[in-house]
């Protein structure tokens, strides 16, 4: 993989800017030797049907989050279907979703059926961190499913899409700087806080690494408290001020280089269905074991003294750096985590190599007005146009390639 193609996959998966820190630390991936991999009379994950597991955690936990690697075609056809299921509309009201805050009004205007598709598309795409924004159309699916069974819903049975990223507009956006300034952590954590303040419930769909409990140690220094220091995503903030809010739920597409193994391993009595895994083996995998072996969207190990404003860029998932490639300030992780110190669950979607990436067709991009500024943007923050044989090569590996 070209170094090139680096800074696109981590724009294409629309993770958190970086911090504006110019010693930008990066993370390690921890791949699970031989010797960590489950015994076989390790207790197993238990299946249940995706909507009642997901209905059932809405009832004890106040936000459901479903941790992505964006990209998933079966994820949105899923969320199509939740949406559109009378059990969950009881549940809650609420679909958070990992767009800025600046779209939320054209959101609103678009299920109360006063603008169109097109209008929409645009807000969607000047308001998603990653370059290239909403490519795919298809991503109005879910917001059209809501549109429309809203209409013949009661008031008991609405929902609203809430957009909970930080405020964004791509217009203002002239250098990766501008970008890593963002605080995104912070701004989804307060909107989803705003939530729990008013006594709701929500679904969080968000990228996995807003949602990873890793721990890190404490600074050296005689005044360093001892023990370990929970990592400062928008999960980590959120449960600072309303502990054991979040259910956490994985979007399962592999276990990396172990896929093969430990995939027929499963109890798959039902697909889609989430499979719950505390105190399961799949609980003791290392985190870096989850995601699929293609792509960066596996959850990572933040190194210690990482800056905590922001999320760090994730690097291509295989084995891990060498110690020598490494700056000598940066120490590996003193302890890595587990799957289960993150996740209750996996959203099963089928087998790795089934699932499907959302990839949009070429003649998106023939489109002069949004070619022009995909070009702009990545000229801005990448340093070159934007490369779409470079943009399918990253999103066909990202699914169905285990």
């Amino acid at each position: 993989m070209s170094r090139r193609i680096v800074p696109l996959l981590v724009s294409a998966l629309a993770l958190s800017a970086c911090s504006s820190d110019q010693s930008v630390q990066l993370p390690v991936t921890i791949d699970p030797p031989v010797s960590t991999l489950p015994s076989s009379g390790a207790p197993q994950p238990v299946a249940s049907p995706a909507i009642e597991a997901i209905v059932d955690a809405l009832r004890g936990h106040a936000v459901v989050a479903i941790g992505e690697t964006h990209g998933s075609a079966d994820l949105r056809a899923f969320l199509v279907e939740l949406s559109r299921d009378r059990s969950f509309r009881e549940a809650t009201h609420t679909i958070a979703v990992e767009v800025s805050t600046s779209a939320q009004e054209t959101i609103d205007a678009y299920l109360a059926g006063s603008v169109d598709d097109r209008t929409l598309l645009a807000a969607l795409r000047d308001g998603i961190f990653s370059e290239t924004g909403a490519a795919d159309i298809r991503i109005l699916e879910l917001y059209q499913a809501v549109r429309d069974v809203n209409r013949n819903s009661d008031a008991s049975h609405q929902l609203r899409v809430l957009a909970v990223d930080a405020p964004l507009s791509w217009a203002t956006v002239d250098a990766a700087a501008d970008l890593a300034a963002i605080d995104r952590e912070r701004a989804m954590a307060s909107t989803l806080t705003g939530v729990l303040n008013r006594g709701e419930h929500a679904l969080w769909v968000v990228g996995a690494s807003h949602l990873t409990t890793t721990e890190t140690p404490p600074p050296p220094g005689p005044s360093s408290a001892p023990g370990l220091l929970p990592s400062a995503n928008a999960r980590g903030l959120l449960e600072q001020s309303h502990p054991g809010s979040v259910s956490a739920i994985a979007l399962y597409s592999g276990f990396g280089p172990q896929t093969a193994e430990l995939e027929p391993r499963l109890p798959v009595s039902v697909v889609p269905g989430v499979l719950s895994i505390s105190g399961t083996w799949v609980a003791g995998l290392p985190s870096s074991a989850q995601g699929s072996p293609n792509a960066p969207g596996q959850v990572l190990v933040p190194v210690a003294g990482a800056d905590s404003g922001g999320s760090i860029p994730a690097l291509p998932s295989g084995p891990p750096p060498p110690r020598q490639g490494l700056p000598a300030s940066m120490p590996l992780p003193a302890v890595p985590a587990r799957i289960g110190d993150s996740f209750d669950g996996l959203l099963y979607l089928g087998k790795c190599n089934e699932l499907r990436a959302d990839i949009p067709p070429r003649t998106v991009f023939e489109d002069a007005t949004y070619r022009a500024e995909l070009d702009r943007r990545f000229n801005a923050t990448q340093h070159h146009p934007f490369a779409p044989d470079e943009y399918y090569s990253v999103m066909s590996s990202l699914f169905g390639q285990c």
